[in-house]
């Protein structure tokens, strides 16, 4: 039986921005954003554990890409993020329809500290009981290890809890872990598919 519906927040929750940034930054600094994509996405393992500060992960990513001035890098990062990652309501709606059916309801994320820090100005946290961030725990999707804390932490087994997320690599760590996943794209009704399960 299904006690808790675990949400992942950029590309689920939150509409995803990464490509708009990536794009954005690659207008501004003049760089192929595919190679913008490809440098962040080396670093996120690091970033998203905190084994690496944000401060040299704008060091060194600016170094990688040869521009001028990280903070001018992070600024232009930032302010397309700003502008991009907005809730999507039809997913907030589906959350709060599983809180009304009285299921646990999380949010399990492979996050930074800087953007955390705008998920929580931003409020985007503020319809879950617990939220889970790789940043805080040190550890992250899709190593099964991040999946059990959180079912423990809810006081649930894995196999009573229902993932959501818009990777499929985390859909199928999720799977390994024994919890049921689903894998949410854009054209398929994210309520139908939780249905199968509640």
């Amino acid at each position: 039986m299904i006690k808790a519906v675990i949400f992942d927040i950029g590309g689920v929750t939150v509409k995803d921005p990464m490509e708009h940034v990536y794009k954005s930054v690659g207008k501004k600094f003049k760089i192929n954003w595919k190679r913008i994509k490809k440098a962040d996405e080396e670093f996120d393992p690091e970033i998203a554990t905190n084994k690496v500060s944000m401060e040299k992960f704008w060091t060194e990513i600016s170094r990688k890409l040869k521009i001028e001035g990280k903070r001018s890098l992070e600024k232009e990062w930032m302010k397309a993020f700003d502008v991009f990652a907005v809730l999507d309501e039809k997913v907030v709606r589906v959350i709060k329809y599983a809180k009304a059916l009285g299921y646990k309801v999380a949010a399990l994320s492979n996050t930074t500290n800087l953007h955390e820090r705008f998920h929580r100005k931003n409020g985007h946290y503020r319809f879950f009981d617990r939220v889970f961030l790789s940043n805080r725990l040190h550890m992250r999707k899709p190593n099964a290890e991040i999946y059990r804390y959180a079912a423990r932490s809810l006081k649930v087994k894995p196999s009573e809890c229902v993932f959501i997320d818009d990777k499929l690599a985390n859909v199928v760590g999720a799977r390994r872990a024994g919890m049921k996943a689903i894998w949410f794209r854009k054209d398929t009704p994210l309520e139908k598919d939780l249905k199968r399960y509640l």
